[in-house]
């Protein structure tokens, strides 16, 4: 035995930075919303509980399981992925908003772009719904508007005809 050695280092940021991880992931695992991330590469590394869930609910017209997501390229998404590589390929595109079939459903996307702590740009973020309700809700209410409208119209010009007549 020739002495004791004894080698130390302050953990207190490490740990800050440990419990802020956390808290991060835990706010993105308990988010409502839906939530994938891919790389700048375009392979999605990230989809939070809630996406899992409401695409098992439109997995049978996608183009891949859902177990298979994660790892896998986001161009399997669409049917023309340099389009989409070129959109999400530079942060300056980002924000961008679209709409897209998926079989009968159509989703509502938001692709933000994502930064490190250094301000690299490290990949989209897209946050999405499914608005086939919604759309049709709304459909049956311009609808409805529509016909309240035009059976409007037609009651002010036979009251106008009635007054023309009393006249």
């Amino acid at each position: 035995f020739s002495g004791a050695r004894v080698a130390w280092e302050v953990v207190t940021e490490k740990l800050r930075l440990e419990n802020e991880a956390a808290r991060v992931q835990s706010m993105m695992d308990q988010a409502p919303i839906n939530v994938m991330f891919a790389d700048p590469d375009g392979t999605i590394r990230y989809m939070n509980p809630a996406s899992v869930k409401t695409l098992l609910s439109v997995e049978a017209d996608l183009p891949v399981k859902v177990k298979d997501i994660v790892n896998n390229s986001f161009d399997v998404f669409h049917p023309n992925p340099s389009f989409q590589r070129k959109i999400v390929g530079d942060p300056k595109n980002l924000p961008h908003e679209a709409n897209i079939l998926l079989g009968e459903n159509t989703l509502a996307l938001l692709v933000s772009a994502i930064y490190d702590a250094s301000g690299d740009y490290i990949g989209p973020m897209v946050t999405w719904e499914v608005i086939t309700e919604k759309l049709r809700q709304e459909k049956e209410i311009s609808d409805a508007a529509d016909r309240e409208r035009a059976a409007a119209e037609e009651l002010a010009t036979k009251v106008d005809s009635l007054l023309g007549v009393v006249n």
